[in-house]
């Protein structure tokens, strides 16, 4: 199965950070085995994944695909397959949820769930990130997050958000963790429910409400990922849910899994502690 041997996290520059979140480098062994496959839980965050040596996988279609190039990877609600064939050094970047209209060159809500190679929606920006990162010397994630800074810095130069609410009304929707309703940022934005929709479909890809049960969701995540203890019942409180089938609903929906086989997939696959009960 190989291992991780490496996940490093870098922040932009600071006139970066309305669109992109961080620059990552995640290295892999494959260590003579048959590679590693994955579930990539959606959390309203989309990246661009730039693979510098391996293969990346990824389901499209009825098959399966591998690429080495530059991809859009979209990850509003849909979980994605993917993997690692032979040793990967892949460098990412996470983009705040309205960042990528300063880089697309088609509409956001295409991209809200897919994996798509960046060459088929902006071939110059693919073709640009590919001959940064195969580069024949090493590459060190402060040197990608430089060359990162300097060529998103004259793109989003021409890309300016729609209005001047839609990145503090994400920043507070991913602070809380989604975990009040659509009203409420509203009001704290002083914005009319049909423009946030209009807005969110075109800067972001998605509808608010969707936006905030990923971010929910995210944090289920973190809570697994800790351990804490605790039931099922307890759990969805803290998410603000209604009740324990209503967590479940959600489980199902975004991972295609139920909660217990849920639990023992990421226990497996990431040896998260603790499963509540």
């Amino acid at each position: 199965m190989g291992r991780i041997l490496s996940y490093e996290t870098r922040l932009p520059h600071p006139a970066l950070r309305p669109f992109i979140k961080s620059y990552y480098l995640l290295r892999y062994s494959d260590e003579g085995g048959l590679g590693y496959t994955y579930d990539c839980i959606p959390n309203g965050y989309p990246d661009i994944f730039v693979p510098r040596r391996g293969l990346f996988e990824f389901e499209r279609g009825t098959g399966l695909a591998h690429c080495s190039d530059p991809l859009i990877v979209g990850q509003i609600e849909r979980t994605h397959r993917v993997g690692f064939a032979g040793d990967m050094e892949l460098f990412g970047i996470t983009f705040n949820p309205c960042g990528l209209t300063a880089l697309v060159t088609r509409g956001v809500a295409e991209l809200a769930d897919s994996i798509i190679p960046l060459a088929e929606v902006d071939g110059r920006l693919a073709h640009a990130l590919a001959e940064r990162v195969h580069c024949p010397t090493s590459l060190s994630l402060a040197s990608f997050a430089k060359s990162m800074d300097a060529l998103f810095g004259r793109l989003a130069e021409d890309h300016r958000l729609a209005t001047a609410w839609l990145l503090p009304m994400t920043n507070l929707m991913q602070s809380s963790s989604g975990l009040m309703p659509v009203g409420y940022y509203l009001e704290r934005m002083d914005v009319s429910r049909r423009r946030v929709e209009e807005v969110f479909h075109v800067e972001v890809g998605c509808a608010p409400k969707t936006l905030l049960r990923m971010f929910r969701f995210t944090r289920f995540i973190e809570i697994c990922e800790s351990g804490k203890e605790g039931s099922l019942t307890m759990l969805a409180a803290e998410l603000s849910m209604t009740d324990q089938a209503h967590l479940a609903h959600e489980i199902k929906r975004i991972t295609g899994f139920k909660p217990s086989q849920y639990f023992d997939h990421i226990s497996s696959t990431w040896g998260y502690p603790g499963r509540p009960s």
